[in-house]
């Protein structure tokens, strides 16, 4: 019982620091393209949290935090209806 707990605890600390650095990606208001996005993500969790991330999770973390605040637009290069 003590695993799934740690387990569950530690997939929610890797999406948090995840999502944190997604958010501080896309809250610079940088006009980086797709790909340096989500190399910046990659590296920004590695230097702050030593979280290795693929280039899909970074990905989704991007999407993620974009749908969050409302930037639809750049959700993995899919156009916004407004």
């Amino acid at each position: 019982m003590l695993d799934k707990i740690r387990a569950a605890r530690a997939a929610r600390l890797h999406h948090d620091r995840g999502m944190n650095a997604a958010r501080e990606i896309t809250s610079t208001g940088s006009h980086l393209g797709r790909p340096e996005q989500t190399k910046a993500v990659i590296a920004l969790a590695f230097a702050k949290y030593r979280l290795d991330l693929t280039e899909e999770e970074a990905g989704k973390f991007l999407d993620a935090a974009f749908a969050r605040y409302g930037l639809l637009s750049q959700l993995s290069g899919k156009e916004d209806d407004n």
